[in-house]
């Protein structure tokens, strides 16, 4: 059995960031009762110096570590920016995106988002959270009331919380549940 890629180091995980190496593929979402794909989920991927692509697995937990989430999630925008504006023209939409409590109390994270050059683009984006991260801070649920009264659409990580993901994504008037270990949603 081969070895598991290895993590990769702080060093390396800034210096990726800050030369904004890696690329965002968005992968097709079906909703359940359709069977349609309707949605793109975004999926970034980092990028090494020589170009390689870089495995999630390799770079989160680094990130995670050393808190930070919001700056990929900024690459994630930074990345996802132009795409974007070409599909909002051309569904389907939205567009969802998984986002870190870590970034919704990341302020310059929340001020991009609420920025004029992102106002016409929240309408096409569904950010997905996991359970754990909606109920830790009062200050994310402000965050994301505020984000959708600006039109966006949400939808809470079915996998991530079972029932008590469909008790939250009710309460909240989250818009969808997204199903296990698959590109399936389910709207509620």
């Amino acid at each position: 059995m081969a070895n598991p890629p290895p993590i990769l180091a702080l060093p390396e995980l800034r210096n990726i960031l800050q030369d904004k190496q890696g690329v965002v593929c968005l992968h097709p979402m079906s909703e359940v009762e359709t069977r349609k794909p309707g949605f793109h989920e975004v999926l970034l991927r980092l990028l090494n110096a020589r170009g390689d692509e870089i495995q999630p697995r390799q770079f989160i937990p680094t990130a995670v570590q050393h808190t930070m989430m919001p700056w990929l999630d900024m690459l994630t925008l930074d990345l996802l920016e132009t795409q974007v504006r070409v599909l909002k023209e051309t569904p389907p939409t939205p567009i969802s995106i998984n986002i870190s409590r870590h970034s919704l109390l990341h302020q310059p994270y929340m001020d991009r988002l609420q920025s004029e050059a992102w106002k016409d683009l929240l309408p096409h984006l569904m950010f997905e959270l996991k359970t754990g991260d909606i109920t830790r801070d009062v200050t994310v649920l402000k965050n994301l009331i505020g984000l959708k009264a600006g039109g966006t659409t949400l939808c809470v990580d079915y996998q991530q919380g079972g029932t008590k993901a469909v008790e939250f994504a009710t309460n909240l008037e989250f818009e969808f549940l997204k199903m296990s270990f698959g590109f399936w949603i389910l709207r509620i």
